[in-house]
């Protein structure tokens, strides 16, 4: 399919934001997997994907049409509806999310978020502490410690099943959606000429990025009270 054929849906922002979550996830689950010896990367990737979700959520709002929240809200209804057509093979293309998509993306969001707000304020009383672990009571800094541990796991099935979605949708009803991801467009016959995106608003996005890095930093380095007994 040339590019004629095809027309832009995700905008770049967007696909770049996709591909560092992927990995930054995979390296933070890993680092944690691996221990204390990595622990101080482990915590620079909680930031780093701190960041990244803030971003998101800022870009759900001032993105590009398919980007924004407001365009892929699911609901139970067409939730139910679209899985019983996916079974029957009979769901039709979709110009941004679909219906279950959408509801993975929430999910997916949601849990990252708790992730990694958790992490500030963990403190395993050895090896490290968040940021603001020494800002509650030591049942709360335990309680989201617990919070921190268990979280991971949803967040490998919703990883795994998003992944065979992917796939499913791919090589099974033949829409191309990973590809998608890469370069952003879909094809003409899926999405009408007045639903695609004209621009990647790049300036727009890197504007989003640059406060977003400046907030992270005074969260995590400027914001956080200081150690007890430190003046």
């Amino acid at each position: 399919m040339t590019k004629q054929q095809q027309r832009l849906v995700w905008d770049l922002p967007l696909r770049i934001f996709h591909w560092l979550l992927v990995v930054s996830v995979i390296a933070s689950f890993t680092t944690g997997k691996i221990g204390s010896s990595v622990r101080e990367y482990h915590m620079l990737l909680g930031y780093w994907m701190l960041g990244l979700l803030i971003f998101r959520l800022v870009w759900g709002v001032v993105g590009t049409r398919h980007s924004r929240f407001a365009s892929f809200i699911p609901t139970p209804a067409s939730s139910w509806r679209y899985a019983r057509n996916v079974l029957k093979g009979e769901a039709p293309a979709s110009i941004g999310h679909n219906p279950l998509g959408s509801l993975m993306v929430f999910l997916m969001l949601a849990l990252l978020i708790t992730q990694v707000v958790s992490g500030l304020f963990v403190d395993d009383d050895i090896f490290f502490a968040g940021p603001f672990a020494h800002a509650v009571r030591s049942s709360t800094s335990k309680f989201f410690e617990g919070l921190h541990h268990d979280v991971v796991n949803w967040i490998v099935v919703l990883a795994i099943l998003h992944i065979a979605a992917a796939l499913y949708h791919t090589f099974r009803m033949k829409e191309p959606l990973i590809r998608a991801m890469f370069t952003g467009r879909k094809s003409a016959d899926v999405v009408p000429h007045d639903q695609a995106i004209t621009t990647s608003a790049v300036i727009r996005a890197l504007v989003v990025a640059a406060v977003t890095a400046a907030f992270v930093y005074w969260l995590v380095v400027i914001a956080p009270p200081p150690l007890p007994g430190v003046m």
